[in-house]
């Protein structure tokens, strides 16, 4: 299945500040290194003579390193990298799926991981309509819910579904994301205001756990 990019402009009456889009261009630079300008531009969908001073001051800083046209991590970043936590890289890796999983369904999705004391919101994205529940960063996975069953079973073949069985009127997709042998596995859900989750919806969180785990794969062996 083959979807298309997503509109990636910031909404209507929301400016992003200097350091939110410096974060914006350094995960693009991660996931896309070696990367030009033009191609961070788009992806960001940050004006092209903005990226090009943020990049300008990100190599004075040493946090990105310019190769001809294009562009990389830089050493100063590099060193840190090496004490993320695995929680972190997961978010960093699921970031750019999540949001075209949003944009594509419409529905409000969220990652979640077990840290150690029971599965957490690592991150989340508002759904186009409003829906009952709104999943917050750092508060536990609710019992009985889809994206609880996911990480109880270890579900990273098929989605799993609530269709009004937890919150009326409410459905929700969640798959499970292969993240370490200690760990257990991530696990990416979908919830929308209806009472069942229409087939591309379904389609299209399974596609997005599969891209998470590519590039937390990709992420893991640089």
């Amino acid at each position: 299945m083959t979807f298309k990019e997503p509109d990636r402009s910031a909404a209507p009456g929301k400016a992003r500040s200097v350091i939110e889009s410096a974060f914006i261009l350094l995960d693009l630079v991660a996931e896309l290194q070696p990367v030009r300008l033009v191609d961070l531009s788009a992806a960001s969908a940050i004006p092209h003579p903005t990226v090009h001073r943020l990049l300008r001051q990100l190599v004075e800083t040493g946090a990105v390193r310019r190769e001809g046209s294009r562009y990389a991590l830089g050493t100063s970043l590099l060193r840190l990298g090496a004490s993320v936590t695995p929680a972190s890289r997961l978010r960093i890796a699921a970031r750019r799926p999540m949001a075209e999983l949003a944009t594509i369904t419409g529905a409000a999705v969220s990652l979640s991981a077990d840290l150690g004391d029971g599965p957490v919101y690592l991150d989340t994205v508002d759904a186009r309509s409003p829906a009952r529940f709104v999943a917050k960063a750092g508060a536990h996975v609710p019992p009985e819910t889809a994206q609880r069953r996911a990480h109880d079973h270890l579900a990273t073949t098929v989605p799993l579904v609530d269709a009004g069985q937890v919150a009326v009127d409410h459905s929700c997709v969640a798959m499970g994301i292969p993240f370490g042998s200690s760990s257990g596995i991530a696990v990416v859900a979908t919830l929308i205001p209806a009472p069942r989750p229409p087939n591309q919806m379904l389609a299209a969180t399974r596609w997005a756990a599969e891209r998470i785990a590519e590039s937390l794969r990709e992420y893991l062996s640089r």
